[in-house]
């Protein structure tokens, strides 16, 4: 093969088959070899492409990698480090790669076609491989799906959600690789309004493969235009299809599932939601938002926990104009017992959380929460809830019944600190009420 590819390098312009059949066939073939599970055969095969973007420089799909040559330099070069004996090698391999995506010098087709399969290779169980590899091959991966088309993003994405249903010890790496690409999702969709007429990008890009792990990733050749259909039916595949299946994953509950897989997606859903149109985005947000509010009746104080996490998350991610939306539908999900307390401490958990550090400037005011943080506040500190903690035989092991009533006096310290003049009567009203009911029994 090396010594047609050498051949290839020689001719010139006058005689074009030679070229084509490189492109053809031995190309074609090289690139299927990367998806082999045998690294053997990946290492021969690199080797083999590795040659041809060194000698064939006519060739502008071999040219773009060039770059991952890196000047000739042995140590640095990528087709010599992501498949080396020594793990760090393979490592900064994967860290170069994805530095060279974000600079621009290597286009959709290239990543959909070679390194996506190459790198995902190193996403599997870590009972297999090195777990800092497979981070860094998640990271790389993350960063490589910002520069791939509608239908290679949306491919993969399909992949991912796929392989994370299947219950074996790899579920949580499926998991983590789905979110990173969920995070660097990027087309905006703001102008469109999706419809149920418009489904045929889902069966045309994104068609499940029962039968192969490896499901194809669409590169960028058909939506390169980008045009308003295409991105309605890229849309459409997103609100009708995609997210409602990240959700229902994210609802669905069992003996097999864990919390600590299913919890993350929710992040990543919220990213790609935001690309949606304003109508569509909410209604998804609203969905999400409900579930895991849901979830925080968990006697599991490991779930509870992911999901406060998460929440805060989601919060800063939305910006202030959903904050108010996030408590109402914590308020009407937790309405009675212990419920009331982990509303409590995740609303304060809230507060602090978005008035703290570099998101304290975007949530300077926080207006339109008073009402249902003074109501919450206010329930654990002098409601029956409150009174139920102070009583003498009261005993109970959760975290936030514990330290619901604490939590509260310092939602009122947040509160009374981002809100404007024209709210202070609102925030002292539960103050106000308790004043007058002690004053009537007096």
């Amino acid at each position: 093969m090396c010594l047609f590819i050498d051949i290839v390098a020689t001719t010139d312009e006058t005689t074009p088959e030679y070229e084509e059949m490189f492109l053809r066939v031995l190309f074609s073939g090289l690139k299927n070899g990367l998806r082999s599970k045998n690294e053997t055969v990946r290492m021969e095969v690199l080797r083999v492409i590795a040659h041809s973007v060194e000698q064939c420089q006519r060739i502008p799909s071999l040219q773009e990698m060039r770059h991952l040559l890196e000047g000739g330099d042995e140590e640095a070069k990528f087709f010599n480090n992501i498949l080396h004996i020594q793990v760090h090698r393979r490592s900064r391999a994967l860290h170069r790669l994805a530095d060279h995506c974000e600079q621009g010098n290597l286009c959709s087709s290239t990543l959909a076609d070679i390194f996506i399969p190459l790198v995902g290779n190193y996403i599997m169980s870590t009972t297999s491989i090195d777990h800092h590899l497979v981070n860094d091959a998640i990271l790389a991966t993350g960063r490589m799906a910002k520069h791939l088309s509608c239908g290679g993003n949306h491919g993969l994405v399909q992949k991912y959600l796929k392989l994370s249903r299947v219950r074996d010890e790899s579920e949580c790496v499926y998991v983590r690789a789905l979110v990173a690409l969920l995070e660097n999702f990027h087309f905006s969709m703001e102008e469109l309004v999706p419809g149920p007429n418009n489904l045929d990008i889902v069966n045309e890009e994104t068609a499940e493969d029962d039968g192969d792990e490896d499901i194809a990733v669409v590169p960028d050749n058909v939506e390169s235009a980008l045009s308003p259909k295409t991105i309605a039916r890229i849309a459409d595949a997103v609100h009708l299809r995609l997210l409602p299946n990240l959700l229902n994953n994210l609802e669905k509950h069992d003996a097999t599932t864990e919390d600590n897989t299913r919890i993350p997606i929710s992040i990543g859903i919220v990213t790609v939601a935001k690309y949606l149109p304003a109508a569509a985005g909410k209604a998804q947000i609203i969905w999400l938002v409900t579930i895991l509010s849901q979830i925080l009746s968990s006697k599991s104080q490991e779930t509870r926990d992911l999901t406060r996490d998460a929440f805060n998350r989601i919060a800063v991610n939305l910006g202030p104009s959903y904050l108010p939306l996030i408590l109402q539908e914590l308020r009407s999900s937790l309405v009675r017992g212990p419920q009331l307390h982990v509303l409590a401490y995740v609303v304060h958990s809230l507060m602090v959380h978005v008035s703290s550090g570099e998101h304290a400037e975007a949530f300077s005011t926080l207006d339109d929460c008073v009402n249902d943080v003074a109501f919450v506040s206010a329930e654990v500190i002098f409601g029956e809830s409150g009174k139920d903690v102070q009583a003498e035989d009261f005993k109970t092991k959760m975290r936030e019944v514990q330290a619901s009533s604490s939590g509260g006096l310092g939602s009122f310290g947040i509160m009374a600190k981002y809100v404007t003049p024209a709210k202070i009567s609102s925030l002292l009203l539960p103050l106000k009420s308790i004043m007058q009911e002690t004053s009537s029994r007096l």
